[in-house]
């Protein structure tokens, strides 16, 4: 007969309660944070961010740092302003940046549900809104094109999908 010291049994608890098949969320439920990429440099074809724009990056990810510090995947489009608003948030998580087609934007909707991870997702003011609609089945307040600092936060559950729109409190210096 195998009887359990007191010290063992302590141990055992511990490990068990610390573990991450403890802190997993058991009902499989995620969040997925959408938002626009920040101010970008002109009206150029693919121009970088402002310097009031790094700043909005930086601190976006310094949010999520405090908000969702479990983030497990950031995606961007693959254009400058897009990459490098998600760089900013990708080296404060420590994650690197995959890139997605916003012109395959069903494709890209089924393919974060069945990956199930929290993740973050950058955009443009004319997808994003979209992109939400076709992860929760919600219609989500348009973007307006000077407008940078909303993000479309979706929390996915077994049942449903909630959407609820933030918007961020940042101010350029």
């Amino acid at each position: 007969m195998f009887i359990m010291r007191p010290i063992s049994w302590l141990l055992a608890v511990f490990w068990l309660t610390t573990s991450p098949l403890a802190i997993a969320d058991p009902s499989g439920s995620f969040s997925i944070y959408l938002t626009r990429h920040a101010e970008k440099t002109s009206l150029q074809d693919n121009p970088g961010l402002t310097t009031c724009g790094q700043q909005r990056a930086l601190y976006l990810g310094q949010w999520l740092a405090r908000q969702q510090p479990q983030i497990e995947a950031i995606y961007s489009t693959d254009y400058r302003r897009t990459l490098d608003t998600a760089a900013a948030s990708a080296e404060i998580l420590q994650l690197s940046v995959q890139h997605y087609d916003p012109r395959q934007l069903p494709q890209f909707a089924e393919r974060l549900l069945a990956a199930k991870q929290t993740a973050l997702v950058v955009g443009h003011s004319n997808t994003t809104p979209q992109l939400a609609f076709l992860l929760s089945d919600q219609q989500a307040s348009p973007i307006d094109h000077d407008e940078f600092g909303r993000i479309y936060r979706l929390d996915v559950g077994k049942e449903r999908v909630v959407l609820t729109e933030v918007a961020m409190a940042f101010t350029c210096n």
